[in-house]
């Protein structure tokens, strides 16, 4: 099988999922973000940000790269696997197995900080400097 399965654009660079797991990125590598870890994939899910990159393995680890002077390439560790990931300016956000979002870097705005409503989550966006997401009752 050829070709892509996902593609996520980020501030100055690009990274796809090929058909066999293989992330490949493209654009500026100033702050390493198109360095993806070797010997990590397949890869399920992959998420570019401002000046770093984060992806979900096949077996639902997460791996973070590039720029992490705000701590956004430091991933919380959990019990369990994740189910998504999203990446921002200078922060990045993760769904846990059981729904629960995690968030890490910097926050200029409170973008890191706990969400005034507690999940179960189902989905995020992210941003330079904000997120959105809907609840697992699609709120």
């Amino acid at each position: 099988d050829t070709g892509w399965s996902a593609v996520t654009a980020g501030g100055r660079h690009t990274c796809g999922i090929l058909a066999d797991g293989d992330i490949r990125c493209w654009g500026d590598n100033s702050s390493g973000q198109l360095a993806v870890p070797a010997s990590a994939g397949p890869w399920s899910v992959v998420a570019a940000g401002y000046v770093n990159t984060c992806g979900i393995h096949a077996d639902g680890k997460l791996r973070c790269w590039g720029n992490s002077f705000f701590g956004q390439t430091k991933v919380p560790a959990i019990a369990g696997p994740w189910s998504a990931v999203a990446v921002g300016g200078f922060h990045a956000c993760g769904i846990s197995a059981d729904r629960e979002l995690r968030c890490w870097g910097i926050g200029f705005v409170g973008e890191t900080a706990a969400l005034a409503r507690a999940g179960p989550w189902r989905a995020m966006a992210i941003g330079t400097v904000y997120m959105c997401g809907i609840l697992a009752d699609r709120e």
